[in-house]
């Protein structure tokens, strides 16, 4: 920080001098060999079908509807069996009732006894 202001505080020709030296043991950048190669590679190389669809299913949109989807037909199917369980279970216990004579007793009937 104190260096920058130092540097705002000099003439123009001295800071414009210290920027140019700051150029001096600058070399150009060389690429590793036979880099156009590889990368061309990777680019043609071609992906299997399952990473494709692995990536797709990973993807956060993708995998909250799905769960959102399977939460769903879970809660139908648990709403639709529990109707068809009562209407069977009341057959069966009307039957057993009828047959043991389990018919609900009256108040009168209950202080008779």
């Amino acid at each position: 920080m104190k260096k920058e202001n130092n540097e705002r505080h000099l003439p123009d020709d001295d800071r414009i001098d210290r920027i140019l030296e700051s150029f001096d043991g600058i070399r150009r950048a060389e690429a590793p060999a036979h880099i156009y190669t590889r990368i061309m590679g990777k680019l043609t190389a071609a992906e299997p079908v399952w990473l494709s669809v692995a990536r797709f299913i990973s993807r956060p949109w993708v995998a909250v509807g799905m769960s959102l989807l399977v939460l769903l037909i879970n809660g139908w199917f648990i709403i639709s069996s529990n109707s068809q369980h009562t209407d069977e279970n009341s057959d069966q216990l009307t039957a057993v009732a009828q047959e043991y004579h389990l018919e609900p007793a009256g108040q009168f009937d209950q202080n008779n006894n």
